[in-house]
């Protein structure tokens, strides 16, 4: 794409990676010499916004694999869902006398809902919310959310309240309509409410394996007031989050104005020096041949890390919780996924920690091994700066 997503401007080719596979394209068989398409950032120099320079259909991205949100994120939604019920206690439901919620219609939606585990725990903490996903959609829920389905939601349910996007923003095809769905459905009084992954983050993390096609966006704060202000939003608040190596955020109102937001500089040469130097540890931390390295998390940032470092030959097998993956393979090798018995069965000599951003979840499940976890140098500088 030689046009950017968020202001039409065009761009300029910044990062350029080693071509991979669609990152969450599981194969039920071995797929070494699989179709592998280019995978590159782009920048448009006058906004600023970053993407991906080869993108890939939504149509081809989805394959019918349902994304199910990790059972480690459960603590972390259930704590946002309580916030937003101390927050904005006008959007909770009211007890009747028979101790039941009453609503006169739903008051949040989120959008990009997954298997439902923040609607689940939004829903506990006294909302009466609804999602919108094309995995999982709910009963008299469109599958995709745009403008026109916004306004069928709007027309059947009224307007929103709260409208929420965990992630998803960076994956949709069409922001610009998405955003006008957001300005079609959302109350007077409203509040949407984004969480993206922060692009500084992850460049002074290194972090490349984020960067794969189903991210088709890799945000700043710089770009966004301007796009907003489109669709008559504008910035009120943003948090930074741990999360993905770092996220932001960000509240957004009906109006004009809004917060001031300036992000650091980003200096994509000395990202792709990062890159090299985070080559050259994991190569060293690597256990000599032979020997049986297994991977753990079959991620979608997987697939970058595994052919950009050509790790494909050393790793046996990988091992990952989520039913829908097991069986299947990392995509553009031969690596099978299994469940996590199978580390009993064959025991690895090493555990490469590729679901690296739940490193302190996992650390006391796998302390019988050694892991080797990604960008884990890079992360520790980083918090003691």
């Amino acid at each position: 794409m030689n046009y950017c997503r968020l202001c039409l401007g065009g761009v300029t080719t910044v990062l350029s990676l080693t071509p991979t596979p669609i990152a969450n394209n599981f194969s039920q068989t071995p797929d070494p010499y699989g179709v592998k398409l280019p995978l590159e950032l782009a920048q448009r120099k006058g906004c600023g916004h970053v993407q991906i320079g080869y993108i890939v259909p939504g149509a081809v991205l989805f394959n019918g694999y349902s994304y199910r949100t990790p059972e480690a994120e459960r603590p972390r939604l259930r704590q946002y869902a309580l916030d937003l019920a101390s927050q904005y206690p006008q959007y909770l439901g009211s007890e009747t006398r028979s101790g039941t919620k009453s609503m006169e219609r739903p008051r949040v939606l989120e959008i990009g809902s997954n298997n439902g585990m923040l609607i689940t725990e939004l829903n506990r903490a006294g909302f009466w919310a609804v999602g919108v996903d094309p995995a999982g959609p709910q009963s008299g829920m469109p599958r995709w959310f745009s403008r026109k389905s916004a306004q069928a939601i709007a027309g059947s349910l009224g307007r929103m309240g709260l409208i929420l996007a965990n992630n998803v923003l960076a994956h949709v095809d069409d922001l610009r309509d998405t955003l006008g769905g957001v300005a079609a459905l959302l109350a007077d009084e409203g509040v949407f409410i984004f969480e993206v992954q922060y692009l500084p983050d992850m460049v002074a993390g290194g972090m490349f394996d984020m960067i794969y096609h189903e991210h088709k966006d890799y945000h700043t704060l710089t770009p966004l007031p301007r796009t907003l202000k489109k669709f008559g939003l504008r910035i009120v608040k943003v948090e930074r989050l741990p999360t993905h190596g770092g996220s932001i955020r960000v509240y957004c109102r009906r109006g004009s104005g809004g917060l001031e937001v300036f992000d650091p500089p980003i200096d994509f040469t000395h990202f792709e020096q990062r890159i090299e130097q985070e080559r050259d540890r994991l190569t060293h931390a690597l256990p000599p041949i032979p020997c049986r390295l297994v991977a753990f998390g079959a991620t979608a940032k997987s697939c970058t890390l595994i052919h950009h470092f050509g790790l494909a030959g050393r790793i046996a097998y990988c091992v990952d919780e989520t039913p829908e993956k097991q069986g299947r393979y990392i995509p553009g090798t031969a690596i099978k996924i299994s469940a996590l018995e199978r580390l009993q069965r064959e025991p690895p000599d090493a555990i490469l920690l590729t679901a690296w951003n739940y490193a302190e979840i996992l650390r006391p499940r796998l302390k019988e091994y050694p892991l080797i976890i990604p960008f884990e140098q890079r992360q520790a500088q980083r918090q003691a700066a």
